[in-house]
């Protein structure tokens, strides 16, 4: 599933990798999460895949706990800029990866990773274009086309790109292995397919528009159960039937008379559900020439867009029971009864508590979600990625019950050693999340005394004295910090402490020692 992130928010991560190289070469595995800053999910039952900002991992779920393994983008920009994104697709154990490239000779790195192959390095294709004259031959007509793989789906023997303005590409998998030779492709609208190694500006009758540029893909069965292909482009949803290689269209019509469309962002399919079972991000006219964002679902029945969410979404997953949960921007996550408008059926508060319960700060971005149900279909697991790290339920109720807290899952900050630089985790304590942990490197080793004061300076609670800590260079996993050198808002008498602002002092018998801040919120 692929995330509709905002501008602002793909080059905040773009940032993170301004110090990377042009472009991506190699995958080297990896037993840790590579990113904190995660943007794309996708799995079925116990197994996740994601895309984060430096890699990709993988994590397979047991009762309580994940075991990780992965991949990291060797010496290498893992995205190349903020209109290119990895996408991610995953299907029967194989994950399947397009990694967009600075080159337009090659605007496209897949990876091919199956967790049941004998040797699981990731193979890697490149797509067979037609080059001739140092350009792909349809760049002669317009070379401000791109030919990005956007998104990617599994269905019919067959992974499925979303090829933008080359339109959608069919790349074939004959007995578990992928068949770049017979990739092909056909241009919404347009009869047929062609081979991608013959594609040249010949092969289409005109330039691709908005109607025609594709940004999204997904896989379904119609009633009959014949493989069907769901298309979003920015002005039609389009449907392509790869038996007989022909087009069908969806209504644009929204049933809200003081609206009217405008344009697509992404599409949202209910697994294995007919083309009913759509949720769309739109851009609406509301008048005078004023656009907004908002979500919609499609009612097959009158043909027609009816409201969902009065405000846009980053991502959208769906239960086994009629619950649908969205991350609505401002909101932050929210439960909903299926293709019902405004529904909710779990509050963003809940949800906010069981995030700020596991570690969430206030600065949380939620990018993907997504839920896999288990076989018995009574629960399932929820991941949520974020820019904080992953934070998961592997027991997660279907119909909406209040669910225990979050647990979360990320790679800890690099702490400079000697004192210099020290943390409180989280920086604020709430009735749900009383305690954290002091987080520090010392240059060698020393004892440590912390200690927690009040806005006036009077002391409060003396957390560890004189306790005996290793430098992080002596000790594994490269922090001093105990399990132990936490507070739980308490003071020496074990009253909890009245909601403002603390602060704690951390000094070792190094002479090392620094201050911080911790802020209390009831």
């Amino acid at each position: 599933m692929r995330t509709s992130l905002t501008h602002a928010t793909r080059l905040a991560i773009v940032a993170l990798l301004a110090a990377g190289a042009a472009c991506a070469q190699n995958l080297e595995p990896t037993s840790a999460i590579t990113s904190n800053t995660i943007i794309e999910l996708d799995g079925s039952g116990d197994t996740l895949w994601m895309v984060t900002a430096k890699g990709l991992n993988y994590a397979l779920a047991t009762d309580s706990a994940l075991s990780w393994s992965g991949y990291s983008a060797a010496q290498a920009q893992w995205l190349v800029s903020s209109d290119a994104w990895p996408t991610l697709a995953y299907d029967h154990g194989t994950a399947l990866v397009a990694l967009p490239q600075s080159n337009p000779l090659n605007p496209n790195i897949l990876w091919s990773l199956d967790l049941h192959a004998t040797d699981p390095a990731p193979q890697r294709f490149s797509f067979p274009w037609n080059i001739q004259n140092g350009k792909i031959t349809f760049n002669d007509k317009d070379t401000a086309i791109s030919f990005i793989v956007e998104d990617i789906a599994f269905g019919d023997a067959a992974w499925w790109a979303a090829g933008i303005d080359a339109g959608l590409i069919k790349i074939p998998v004959a007995a578990g292995a992928i068949d770049m030779n017979n990739t092909s492709l056909s241009i919404p609208g347009q009869a047929g397919m062609v081979l991608m190694k013959d594609f040249s500006g010949a092969s289409l009758a005109r330039l691709p528009d908005s109607s025609t540029k594709v940004i999204d893909v997904h896989t379904v069965s119609d009633s009959s159960g014949n493989s069907k292909v769901l298309v979003t482009s920015y002005k039609r949803i389009w449907i392509f039937n790869p038996a007989e290689s022909t087009w069908d269209t969806l209504s644009t019509t929204i049933s809200d008379p003081s609206v009217s469309f405008a344009n697509y962002f992404q599409l949202f399919v209910k697994p294995g559900a007919s083309p009913g079972e759509l949720y769309a991000i739109m851009a609406v006219d509301i008048g005078k020439d004023s656009l907004t964002d908002r979500t919609y679902f499609y009612d097959s029945a009158s043909a027609q867009w009816k409201p969902f969410i009065n405000s846009s979404i980053s991502s959208l997953t769906f239960t086994a029971d009629s619950v649908v949960y969205a991350a609505v921007r401002g909101e932050r996550l929210q439960g909903f009864k299926e293709r019902g408008e405004n529904q909710v059926v779990i509050e963003s508060r809940q949800f906010n508590n069981r995030l700020t319960s596991a570690g969430a700060s206030a600065n949380l971005e939620i990018y993907d979600v997504h839920f896999a149900p288990h076989p018995d279909d009574t629960d399932g697991n929820l991941w949520i990625a974020t820019n904080e790290g992953l934070f998961f339920s592997l027991q997660e109720q279907q119909d909406g019950a209040a669910g225990t807290p979050f647990q979360r899952n990320f790679r800890e900050k690099k702490i400079k050693s000697g004192l210099s630089e020290t943390y409180f985790l989280p920086t604020v304590l709430t009735a749900i999340r009383t305690e954290g942990i002091f987080a520090y490197n010392l240059s060698s080793n020393a004892d440590v005394t912390i200690s927690v004061y009040d806005w006036n300076m009077d002391h409060v609670k003396t957390i560890i004295r004189d306790a005996p800590r290793l430098a992080a260079k002596n000790k594994k996993g490269g922090r001093s910090t105990e399990t132990h050198d936490t507070w739980n808002s308490t003071n020496e008498l074990g009253e909890l402490v009245a909601p403002g602002i603390y602060y704690y002092k951390i000094s070792a018998s190094n002479g090392e020692r620094d201050f911080g801040k911790i802020v209390v919120a009831r």
